[in-house]
């Protein structure tokens, strides 16, 4: 898996 991926869905799991 590419980085981006992770980077992708810890943004989507940080509260807005």
């Amino acid at each position: 898996m590419s980085y981006v991926i992770l980077i992708a869905f810890f943004l989507s799991c940080l509260p807005k």
